[in-house]
Order: C-alpha cells, then structure tokens, then sequence
C-alpha cells in the first residue's frame, strides 16, 4: 500500500482580506483627502489675475480733472494736433488722502484725426520731469469708429506702470494703471480715470464652504490691505455639497456676496471678517469669537417687519442678511438677527412692513444744515448689548428738513423758486428716501407707481394757491421742486410773504408731516 503525498491546500483568508482593502481603499483615500481640505485653515493664497473691464469700475482707482489751460511750471508740452488739448495733473502714492509722499505727474490729452473727433492721444510725465515730449505716448486702444459716445463709455488707452512707495518691509513696488478718458454724464467734468489694471484671486474657504474670493483696490491707496478694498465672494459654477446643522446643503452656481474688507460676514451663523496684506498676496479668515447681542426690526404697524442693512461702528461694518440665504432659499431679510456687540450708526436699509417698502439711510444734512465732518460725528445710536435686545423703529416724531429755501429769501418776478426737502430724524441723522406701497404698485411691488411722493404748496399772504406739485422722496440726492415766479404776478405792496408748504404722506408709518418756510417776493418797480 503506497502512501500518497499530502496537498496543502491555500487558504483563502489572505486573499479575501486584500480584496476587502481593495475595495475599502478609495473610500479610505477619499476620506483622508476631505479630512485634509477641510482642516481648519485661517490664511489662503491669492493670485494677480488681470481685473475686469474698466468701464465696470470694479477696480476703480484716482482720478483728476481736465483743465483747458495749460500748467505753467510744465517746461515742455508736445505740439498739439487739436485745438482744444485738455491738460491735467494727479498725485499718486499710499498716502494721497492726506497729502504725505505723494508723487505729482502731468499730462495732456491731444486728438490726433483733429478737432472735435475725440481725444485718443494721452501724453503722460512718467519720468516727471516736466517735459511730456520724452515719455512714451499711450494710444487709445479702440479705433475711432468705436469710440463713438465717448462721454458715456470712455476713451481707454494703453496702461502705465507707476512705481508706488508701499513702506516698511515691502519698499517701492510697481502697480499697473488703466488710463482713461470720459465725460461726467451729470455735471458734463472731463476727468482722467486710472483704473487699477490687476486685482487678487483665489479659493478660500469659510466655515467649512468653498468660496472663490476676489480683491479689487478701490481710491488712493494702491494697497489691498485698505479699508475701501472691494471684497466679492462667489460660489464655483457646479454643485457642491457641504454639510451643516445635520443635513446636506447644494449650492447656487454663480450666487455672490460683496462687501468692504473688514465687514462682518454671517455664514452659517457664525460672524466671520476677512484681512488681505497690503500687496493682496494672501487673504485672512477671522471668526468672530466675542458676545452677541440681538438686534430686531420693528418699523411700522407690522409686527413682522423684515428688513435687509449695513451699519458701521468706528471701525468695521455689519451686512444684516439672512446668514443662509444662498443655501436655504431664504429671502435675504431678517426680522431679528444676533450681531457682534457694540455701537453702531445706520448706513443703509431696505425695510418691509406689512404692504409698504421703505429705503431709510444715513442723511447728510441733518436739521437743513449740511454736515461738517470735521465737526459732526456720526450718531452711533445702535446699542447692541448681551443682555438687551435693540429694536430699530422710528417711533420718534419724523420731520422735514428744508434746507431751501430759507425763511426770508427773496425773489423778483421771473425768478425760480428752489424747493428741497428730506424727511428726517434729526436726532439720529436718519432719513426716509422712498416709501413705496405695494398695491399701488400692482404685480411689480417696486414699480414707480407704487412711490408715494411730496405734496408742495405755494400761497400768498391771504392764502390763495398760487403752485401746487409733487416730487419724489429722496435722501441721498436732494428733492428738487422748482416754481418760477410769474413775470406778471400781483403783489399787495412793494413786497409780499409767500409761504412754501411741503407734506409728506406716510401712510400708517407716521401719518401726515409737513414743514413751511416763508419767502419775500419784491415789485422791482415799486423801487
């Protein structure tokens, strides 16, 4: 009997196993890549990406005016095609706002197809030496058939590179401008922009959501750590996912917010604040960790009243915005919203009570009399506390302030009659601007139709209407109503009071106010 040779069998224990890792590894790599982007993470390189147009006025920088005369002290102009060359002069530097390290230069404007046919010629003193025949001239970059409303869009010629003086650590640097040329379409001013030519880019992300931040410069300064520094938060074109609060939240494509560096932000309902280093390079996320206070809207007879605001305290500011609006589908307005304690004035906002809208801002001509800044502080009447909610109402008596005209201002027959009214509160230097009632409006709840203007009234000294008229609110532009004196009107004497009346109808808001002022319509031929 021949014994037969033992088989040892493989046993499958290896290979199960190594399959199960297998099928495990994505998995297991997919979560330690999430644990490694989503770690805590406070600062967040950007990159010089070339800005948007200029004509956006998305990285708009300093400007100066054109003159038709030419500087004295300039030694050297170039000979000029036009008859009618603008001439100008800009200083440039970190300091500009207060006069400090500042570098001048010249320039002059010249049209190059003759006269009247658009100034595409810009001859600018980069050296600044006072001879503008040395430097290199900057041509328009459009052809003339496509500068065509030059005083709406602009003339944009080629761009400068200016050295600027950041000081400290960083020294002198080289920032890239966008010159161009247009006409003021108000006031008709022909101005030289220079448009910052780049801005700073980058993903960031904040608590726990991927955001695509933009940084553009804004006025003198050239830096990005500025206060002025335009901050633009974006969601990336797609769907993405982020938990929160226990559930998955999908985000709008292509849904932003923008603010002022340094403004308090509210996501997913905590307070954050961005700081950017002065050349842009990278970008800081703070979380705002202090107490909190609430703060509560009650405009009007609502008690439901929503509202959307931006506030300031002496040294940042606070977007009141529902803090889940790009996730949840909120309307961005709140009624009651926690906020970083402190004192705060009232910037803007946009009020919704019961069937009316309401635009309240911060007035710049408080009791008729324009503001001094250098002698009048803002009024920091927004106490946000831990332990006291505010409620912002406007239950104090609203008034109109008539800065003109004047009580005993004087006319002839053919002169205009100026009448400029805000309805304030004077104690807090706030102002209504609009009043809109949402049946009036119809389908459009912000159509024309639905503004509630200004009555005015013109009477004489025994009462009888002599003008009647309207005009819309307003409160960051002046209301205008003008009435010229009739050449052929009747006087009682050589002199006569008129008085001017202006009402404003609030509706449930405040009811009806109105404010009078008296003027002195003279005979010039009773002299």
């Amino acid at each position: 009997m021949t014994d037969s040779p033992n088989r040892t069998h493989s046993r499958p224990f290896f290979n199960w196993k190594i399959g199960l890792l297998a099928a495990f590894l994505p998995l297991i790599l997919i979560a330690a890549a999430w644990l490694l982007f989503s770690r805590p993470r406070t600062e967040f390189p950007l990159e010089e990406i070339p800005a948007p147009p200029p004509a956006l006025d998305y990285a708009a920088g300093p400007f100066a005016g054109c003159l038709t005369t030419p500087f004295q002290d300039v030694k050297v102009y170039p000979k000029f095609v036009s008859s009618e060359p603008l001439f100008g002069r800009i200083a440039l530097g970190p300091n500009a706002s207060d006069g400090k390290n500042r570098a001048v230069y010249d320039f002059a404007l010249d049209e190059s197809e003759g006269t009247g046919k658009g100034h595409d010629r810009l001859y600018f003193d980069l050296n600044r030496n006072l001879d503008l025949t040395d430097d290199k001239v900057l041509a328009a970059t459009e052809p003339a058939a496509a500068r065509a409303g030059v005083d709406s869009v602009g003339i944009f010629f080629e761009h400068i590179t200016v050295p600027w003086d950041f000081g400290g650590d960083i020294g002198v640097r080289a920032v890239e401008l966008v010159p161009s040329y247009r006409r003021d379409a108000t006031y008709g001013n022909r101005l030289l922009k220079f448009d910052y030519a780049s801005v700073r880019s980058g993903a960031i992300r904040i608590a726990g959501r991927r955001y695509e931040a933009t940084l553009s410069r804004y006025g003198l300064t050239g830096r990005y750590d500025s206060p002025n520094t335009r901050v633009k938060l974006e969601c990336p074109p797609g769907v993405l996912l982020f938990p929160g609060r226990g559930k998955l939240f999908m985000s709008v494509p292509y849904r932003w917010k923008a603010c002022q560096l340094g403004t308090f932000l509210n996501i997913n309902r905590s307070w954050y604040r961005l700081a950017a280093t002065p050349l842009g390079d990278r970008l800081k996320v703070m979380r705002y960790k202090g107490d909190l206070g609430v703060f509560e809207v009650a405009v009007g007879p609502a008690s439901d009243a929503v509202a959307v605001a931006d506030i300031c305290s002496t040294d940042t500011r606070v977007k009141i915005t529902s803090p889940d609006r790009w996730t949840e589908f909120k309307p961005w307005a709140v009624h009651s919203l926690e906020l970083p304690v402190g004192d705060y004035c009232l910037s803007s906002m946009n009020v919704k009570s019961g069937n009316y809208y309401l635009g309240i801002a911060q007035t710049q001509e408080p009791r008729g009399v324009p503001r001094d800044p250098s002698g009048h502080a803002p009024r920091y009447f927004i106490k946000i506390r831990k332990d006291r909610p505010f409620k912002f109402s406007l239950e104090r008596k609203l008034s109109v302030s008539l800065p003109t005209p004047r009580d005993g201002d004087r006319l002839k027959p053919g002169d205009n009659l100026k009448v400029c009214a805000f309805l304030v509160d004077a104690e807090d230097d706030i102002a209504l601007y609009s009043i809109q009632d949402i049946r009036l409006a119809g389908a459009r709840a912000r159509a024309p139709a639905g503004e509630l203007n200004a009555d005015v009234t013109v009477t004489d000294s025994t009462g009888k209407v002599l003008a009647q008229g309207k005009f819309p609110f307003s409160a960051l532009a002046a209301s205008v109503y003008i009435w010229q004196v009739p050449d052929d009107i009747r006087l009682s004497g050589p002199q006569e009071k008129f008085t001017v009346t202006v009402t404003y109808d609030t509706g449930p808001l405040s009811g009806k106010i109105e404010s009078s002022r008296y003027v002195i319509i003279e005979n010039p031929e009773a002299r």
